[in-house]
């Protein structure tokens, strides 16, 4: 037990000297990107998503920013991205054809070509169209039973 003792002494001694360091200076996130080759600027934000490649391949990532002509996303393997994507956003439930700016190895920006429309929902303004079931007698219901069997 006494080494142990002398060894966290040491320690504790040790850290009390040491000078203390700067922390960097942190700038502002900017929420949007201002960038001069973009048409619009980008919202940040952190949505999950996928891209379909052809009918199976599905890959998830990350939407990291976002505007209405494109996105930059963020996924392991980003550099093996065809040419042209499907992007799904799970939040939102939008479907976009893209095709991919430029890619690294785990980034890309996708230029939107087109949006997927969703299948529209059916509702039923109206209710049921069948009427309410009948209300059932239970002396027939006995009545029912006792002559089948």
């Amino acid at each position: 037990m006494g080494k142990d003792n002398d060894r966290l002494s040491r320690r504790l001694g040790a850290i009390s000297a040491a000078k203390p360091v700067d922390a960097p200076t942190l700038r502002p996130v900017a929420m949007s990107r201002a960038d001069p080759r973009r048409k619009e600027p980008r919202q940040q934000t952190y949505r999950f998503a996928s891209i379909a490649i052809g009918r199976q391949t599905v890959l998830r990532c990350i939407v990291r920013d976002l505007s209405a002509s494109g996105a930059r996303i963020a996924l392991e393997g980003a550099a093996e991205l065809p040419a042209e994507v499907i992007l799904a956003i799970e939040q939102t439930g939008r479907r976009f054809r893209a095709r991919v700016a430029w890619r690294s190895e785990h980034e890309a920006g996708l230029c939107f070509t087109g949006e997927i429309p969703s299948k529209p929902r059916v509702v039923d303004l109206q209710g049921p169209q069948n009427p309410a079931p009948a209300t059932v007698d239970p002396e027939q219901t006995g009545r029912a039973a006792n002559s089948d069997g």
